[in-house]
């Protein structure tokens, strides 16, 4: 998708780059998060995604790898001047904890909302993954300074709608 838009839209420098930002925004990083709610990311998934919007953000802002590397202009500073302040991670993290909100106020008749707090009766097999979705919320939850089981009524209050928009403690 990238490469279609890029030399129309993206990389075109007549057009304004808070206009590039948006159509960013709503094609490229919205395709490339589509489902992020229920994956349990590794760290190594996580840093190939960052590099992939960072090549595109240097691609918009017409920055080569060469020239960022000679200018020793990191990431952070290319990002800024973008305006995407936002990495992939804090942006994962918000569709998780957004999904979270939404399943908690289902009704509990709902295999969403079953399988969210369900368990098995075994332990994890020897070559299953080591990471489940709930351990990787119960670890957005407490990043978000909530204690791993009063998450639940903080879901059920007005307050889970802060801290999916940022405004509690990081």
């Amino acid at each position: 998708m990238f490469g279609c838009l890029q030399h129309l839209i993206l990389a075109n420098k007549y057009l304004a780059v808070g206009v590039r930002r948006c159509v960013y925004l709503s094609t490229e990083v919205a395709t490339l998060l589509y489902g992020s709610e229920t994956w349990a990311v590794k760290a190594d998934q996580a840093r190939r995604t960052e590099m992939f919007l960072n090549r595109c953000v240097r691609g918009m802002l017409g920055v080569s790898r060469h020239q960022q590397w000679r200018e020793c202009i990191s990431s952070e500073q290319l990002a800024v001047e973008f305006g995407m302040t936002d990495g992939v991670g804090v942006l994962m993290v918000q569709h998780r904890l957004s999904w979270l909100d939404h399943v908690v106020r289902m009704g509990d008749d709902y295999l969403p909302k079953a399988m969210l707090f369900g368990g098995l009766s075994t332990t994890r097999p020897f070559h299953g993954p080591k990471l489940w979705w709930r351990d990787v919320v119960v670890r957005d939850v407490q990043r978000m300074g909530l204690d791993a089981f009063s998450w639940y009524e903080v879901a059920q209050n007005t307050i889970c709608a802060k801290l999916i928009s940022g405004e509690a403690k990081k």
